[in-house]
């Protein structure tokens, strides 16, 4: 990771641990999204002994993944220690490790599954956050995860340069790309698909405030993007409004899984394969 990259991941983690009192408050997309990957569980058929929740964000999944998978080993992860701070308060016999996803302290191959929500979409380059997660991921481990694609808060970034006000959110990555990566470093079975939600909101003050207290936005810090009333009210206007006078914000959700390689390959090209899938060959 370069020093902009760095940079960015400092800055973002002052950001979550800011966040972290207020986040559940106003998470109501972000849990959403969880429920619905948590549901996707249902169609997995496994056993994990070790289970990753990558991100935990306040903890929001850690009890329907302990009662999903009751006998195995579940860790909360997160690079925010604030947020691990609050999920705790949320299930205090899931250990809570402070780490980035491109440093993750696991030994490789040791764990069965990570689920992950709404989290990759701060790795950047995701490249390198899926190759760590890739090396802890135990051979045919799967990742279970939700990310967010580009025409989430599209009408936000239009507003704002209709409005001349300088860009405040994430950019998010398409599908494709996501998918691309997913192959390109062995991913077995990568199945990715999309959902879009859409959130209605009085004002586009109330989406910037929803913003700011999740922590996922320069709007937290209006001084810098929205210095005047002038530009909030120029924001106000350009926003287009339904009939009812609500502004609405859709979130392009991305939905994926992939189980990891079933060989990993040193670096003097020699190939482990595991006992179990010579026992199937």
């Amino acid at each position: 990771m370069n020093e902009s990259e760095a940079q960015l991941r400092t800055r973002l983690r002052h950001r979550f641990d800011r966040a972290a009192p207020h986040y559940d408050q106003y998470a109501g997309v972000q849990q959403e999204v969880a429920s619905r990957l948590l549901e996707r569980l249902e169609l997995v058929r496994m056993e994990p002994r070790r289970v990753l929740d990558l991100g935990t964000g306040t903890g929001a999944s850690l009890v329907p993944l302990h009662q999903r998978y009751p006998n195995a080993c579940l860790v909360a992860v997160d690079f925010s220690h604030a947020m691990l701070a609050q999920a705790r308060q949320t299930h205090r016999t899931a250990p809570g490790v402070t780490a980035d996803a491109f440093q993750l302290p696991f030994a490789s191959d040791s764990i069965d599954l990570i689920f992950s929500s709404s989290t990759l979409q701060w790795c950047v380059p995701l490249a390198g956050a899926l190759q760590e997660i890739q090396r802890i991921l135990r051979p045919e481990g799967l990742l279970m995860f939700s990310t967010y694609g580009p025409d989430t808060l599209r009408e936000l970034r239009a507003a704002q340069h209709a409005a001349g006000i300088p860009p405040g959110i994430n950019e998010f990555s398409d599908m494709h790309p996501i998918g691309d990566l997913l192959v390109e470093q062995a991913y077995q079975d990568p199945v990715l698909d999309v959902e879009r939600l859409d959130v209605s909101y009085a004002t586009a003050r109330d989406l910037a405030r929803e913003l700011r207290g999740i922590g996922s936005s320069r709007l937290e810090q209006p001084q810098e993007v929205l210095a005047t009333r002038t530009q909030w009210d120029a924001l106000e206007d350009a926003y287009p409004k339904d009939a009812q006078g609500r502004i609405h914000a859709t979130y392009e959700v991305i939905f994926g899984h992939a189980l990891a390689p079933t060989a990993t390959v040193s670096d003097d090209g020699t190939a482990a394969v595991p006992l179990s899938a010579l026992k199937r060959s």
